[in-house]
């Protein structure tokens, strides 16, 4: 399995949004999309993300749309309505099959690209210091620490600003 990352909005998934998101996956994806009314399984076009000096993916990515935030815990989610000043209602995560680095790339392009068409917040799910190595205060945007497991744990969510310039920097890598 590889990385995921999720997107968290203040509001329900509407119909129309999960409209707006499937043709942009018509958009970059190859063949069929599979899946119901709250998943989606598809591949990506390898030339639709080609990041200079870098690879696409072959691989198989998911997304699940979650109304009812059934992967988040209370104390986390208030932790990140508190930060954010927005009351979280629905997540959508992303999960790529593999683990090299084209799918790292994919699905940071992947996420960015569906955090905008829901202007969503996106949810690393775990610590970026590993591969940020300090340079998250470098770089343009916002960055929330969230604290877990009564404060000896920490992940990170941004806006799409960050996310954008992150998938820019050369050590760039989605958190698996």
């Amino acid at each position: 399995m590889g990385p995921t990352s999720s997107i968290i909005l203040n509001r329900k998934i509407e119909f129309e949004e999960i409209y707006q998101v499937d043709e942009f996956l018509n958009s970059i994806s190859k063949g069929k999309i599979n899946g119901g009314k709250t998943v989606r399984e598809f591949w990506v076009d390898a030339q639709k993300f080609l990041k200079l000096n870098k690879v696409g993916s072959d691989c198989q990515f998911t997304i699940h749309f979650d109304n009812k935030l059934r992967d988040m815990d209370e104390d986390e989610i208030l932790e990140i309505e508190i930060l954010t000043s927005q009351i979280i209602k629905s997540k959508i995560t992303i999960s790529a099959g593999c683990n090299q680095q084209g799918d790292h790339n994919v699905l940071g392009e992947l996420t960015l690209g569906i955090a905008k068409i829901l202007n969503g917040l996106v949810d690393y799910g775990a610590s970026l210091d590993v591969y940020q190595q300090g340079i998250k205060n470098e770089l343009k945007g916002k960055v929330y620490t969230i604290a877990f497991n009564n404060g000896i744990s920490e992940y990170h969510v941004s806006n799409t600003e960050f996310l954008t310039n992150w998938i820019k920097h050369p050590k760039f890598r989605m958190v698996k």
